[in-house]
């Protein structure tokens, strides 16, 4: 029976996960065992030995999943994740999602990816099928697990006392706001920022009011553990702003024994919910962001640019000025077609590398799912492509994969490649999908909102935005 096909978790009770998973321990332990046996143990049977322990159904899955494990520890956690709540509701609504899943008999996907979320981060469930996994009961614990791994924490006991001290820390600044009561000269705050106001006195002023911006920077740190990027983001736009020639306002910044480096370097990865124009990313090059370098979590800015931008036109900003990965979703997302149709054949089937090298949306901070379950489907591996592709607008790219039979409408989640493209407003992408028969009126599961209501309500909120009255127009007039 292979791992594929095996369709439930070993019976003994699986032992735990050591806190900080060591992938070379577990390979001495292995030899340890074939050392101390009476020689009928060989290499192969002790590793196997080892990942049944912690209930994963064979050594290559316990790699597979040490590997992702480190990967997301070099990411760091997701700080502030759990918006200071204690994560107890999201395990009992995960809980709930799973128990519904199991006793209802329902014809739709599992669009909210509870049976992926066991499958990626619980051994026992490691890479099984959505019906294996359902197939049997999960417990508190392992809902924990889940939750605290969809942040990039190690284990629930992390993930706790983080959700701990982000509450202490939101206590002390009220405390402290109050004390102080309103500044003499007037409200000194980031929302200025927001609202435009960039000049020097105003940037003074703020640092002179939000010691958290002097915090020295720990290059062996996770960069949100030590700084608000929120904050240095609005910095970063009035900074860009400045009349002053670039460097003349870098080093008038650096004046006031501010190293502004590692904050530029994080701001070029991008982050989706604050919005990243192409003039934002030309005014952090110009101030001496490095498009070269390389985020603790291994993959490099141009990556990140793909999965958070949602700018096809701010990425080719870097393209110029690095080597962008050969990987069939970095080839999509860069409108490279010749490269992308390297990874896929004629009929759709992605190759061994297009799986080998995906894109794993839980290290990408602020991108709405998650995803890169193990022993994913090949439609599975095509929507991530798709998806990037859209992201970034490549209309080329699209067009040779719903080519290859991949299907206009498909997603693995709540939301498929229309709906994306109508939260964006980015016309191009509706209009090539709806020309390529995607559905607007497609329910994803039974309370779900179509890609042409969607458009009703991003219309109804900005009546006036130019692209919503386009999108809508799309739609027959919503």
């Amino acid at each position: 029976m292979t791992d594929r096909q095996q369709a439930s978790p070993t019976p003994e009770v699986p032992r735990s996960l050591p806190a900080r998973p060591n992938l070379e321990f577990e390979r001495k332990r292995a030899k340890k065992l074939v050392k101390t046996s009476d020689r009928s143990t060989t290499l192969a049977l002790a590793q196997r030995q080892i990942a049944r322990e912690y209930g994963f159904s064979s050594w290559r899955k316990l790699l597979e999943f040490y590997r992702t494990w480190e990967r997301h520890d070099r990411a760091g956690p997701r700080f502030g994740w759990h918006s200071g709540t204690s994560g107890d509701r999201q395990v009992q609504q995960l809980l709930r999602e799973f128990h519904d899943r199991q006793s209802q008999q329902l014809d739709y996907p599992d669009v909210y990816g509870t049976a992926a979320a066991f499958a990626t981060f619980v051994p026992r469930f490691f890479g099984l099928p959505d019906r294996d996994v359902f197939a049997s009961p999960v417990t508190t614990t392992e809902a924990q697990l889940v939750v605290a791994r969809r942040a990039r924490f190690s284990t629930w006991e992390e993930y706790q006392a983080d959700s701990a001290a982000s509450r202490a820390r939101a206590d002390e600044r009220q405390k402290t706001a109050a004390q102080q009561g309103p500044h003499r000269s007037g409200p000194i705050t980031l929302e200025s920022f927001a609202n435009g106001a960039t000049d020097r006195e105003r940037i003074v002023h703020l640092l002179e009011h939000s010691p958290g911006l002097r915090t020295r920077h720990d290059p062996t740190l996770p960069y949100d553990a030590q700084h608000d990027h929120h904050h240095w983001w609005l910095m970063l736009r009035a900074l860009i702003a400045d009349p002053a020639e670039p460097r003349d306002t870098r080093a008038w910044m650096e004046s006031h024994d501010l190293a502004l480096q590692p904050h530029l370097d994080h701001a070029l990865l991008g982050h989706p919910l604050l919005g990243t124009t192409t003039d934002f990313i030309r005014g952090l090059l110009a101030l001496g962001a490095d498009p070269r370098h390389v985020s603790s979590n291994g993959y490099s800015v141009i990556e990140h640019a793909l999965a958070l931008y949602r700018n096809g036109d701010a990425v080719d900003l870097l393209r110029p000025l690095v080597s962008a990965p050969r990987r069939f979703w970095v080839a999509a997302g860069l409108g490279d077609v010749p490269t992308m149709l390297r990874f896929v054949d004629r009929r759709g089937v992605p190759s061994a590398a297009a799986r080998r090298d995906r894109l794993d949306m839980t290290v990408f901070d602020g991108i709405k799912f998650t995803g890169g379950r193990p022993e994913a489907s090949d439609h599975d591996i095509l929507w991530e492509a798709f998806f990037i592709a859209g992201l970034n607008g490549r209309l080329e790219v699209l067009d040779a994969l719903l080519a290859r039979g991949f299907p206009v409408d498909y997603s693995p989640v709540w939301y498929n490649l229309l709906h994306i493209a109508v939260e964006q407003r980015n016309v191009p992408v509706v209009e090539f999908l709806l020309a390529h028969g995607a559905n607007p009126d497609l329910k994803r599961y039974p309370d779900a909102m179509t890609a042409r209501e969607m458009a009703g309500s991003v219309r109804a909120s900005e009546p006036q935005e130019v692209r919503a009255v386009e999108i809508g127009r799309m739609m027959g007039g919503v």
